[in-house]
């Protein structure tokens, strides 16, 4: 019984040592204006990466973590194309 619950316990631990989430990251200072893409691990929470273009035609854009619910109020947002992903610098 000992065993398995040393295993329980070390499952756990394993799993919150995984590496987290890497996405680019670029958020511009002004609109309009270009950012420099960086690569940002994702804290705790953030477990998507998004692009998001603000306006159409483009009128500004970035790149980011986010959260997955946040993210998807994002998308429900007409003057915003986004894109929702979960794979390592995806966006």
């Amino acid at each position: 019984m000992r065993a398995f619950q040393f295993a329980v316990l070390l499952l756990i631990v394993c799993i919150s040592c995984a590496e987290a989430l890497r996405c680019n990251y670029c958020v511009s200072g002004r609109p309009g204006v270009p950012c420099t893409n960086t690569v940002k691990e994702c804290g705790r929470q953030e477990d998507v990466c998004v692009s998001v273009m603000i306006g159409s035609p483009a009128y500004s854009y970035f790149r980011r973590c986010s959260r997955r619910v946040d993210a998807g109020i994002m998308k429900a947002n007409d003057y915003l194309t986004v894109h929702i992903c979960d794979t390592d610098r995806c966006n």
